[in-house]
């Protein structure tokens, strides 16, 4: 994680460098190499989220009895990594709306509305493999019983996939 955050800084550094603030030879000999590096801090920043992702999930693995059979599974490094990449998709959306109310700067919305259609794919993908994973272990009754655990799970479905699905799903709200 410390890794992870040093790379997002390193990205996120050349646009402070940039202020006349830092107009010092030794910090315009940084920002320089440091756009130089871009692509290698971009490719590593992609990398470390992935294992940063699919770690954290994958340290609800070592405790299964900890975990209710609803949201215990052995793929669930792939389930949070899933999520992570429909959350960031949407994430982007969601900033570029806010940059461009905050900022009055034209908003592109053709391109948001691509990465809705993007998003809806992927949170698409994770009820299919959150669903089938259910399935194929035979655990999708857990979800029917009527418990505090399987009306949770129903809302977590409705607000992380059902829901954000839909609303892409209408070209006027994308």
């Amino acid at each position: 994680v410390m890794l992870y955050l040093t790379v997002l800084a390193l990205e996120f550094a050349p646009v402070a460098l940039e202020h006349p603030l830092f107009s010092h030879p030794f910090f315009q000999g940084a920002l320089r190499i440091l756009k130089k590096l871009t692509i290698v801090l971009v490719i590593a920043g992609i990398v470390l989220s992935t294992l940063h992702q699919s770690s954290l999930g994958s340290l609800f693995l070592i405790a299964p009895y900890r975990a209710h059979p609803l949201w215990y599974s052995p793929i669930i490094y792939v389930l949070f990594f899933v999520t992570a990449v429909g959350l960031g998709l949407m994430t982007v959306s969601m900033e570029s709306l806010l940059s461009g109310y905050f900022f009055r700067h034209k908003i592109p919305a053709n391109l948001l509305g691509q990465l809705g259609k993007a998003a809806a794919w992927v949170l698409g993908l994770y009820a299919v493999l959150r669903l089938g994973d259910l399935a194929v272990r035979g655990q999708l009754g857990h979800a029917f019983d009527g418990s505090w655990q399987a009306n949770l799970f129903w809302l977590e479905i409705a607000l992380s996939a059902f829901l954000p699905i839909a609303l892409m799903a209408i070209p006027a709200v994308r």
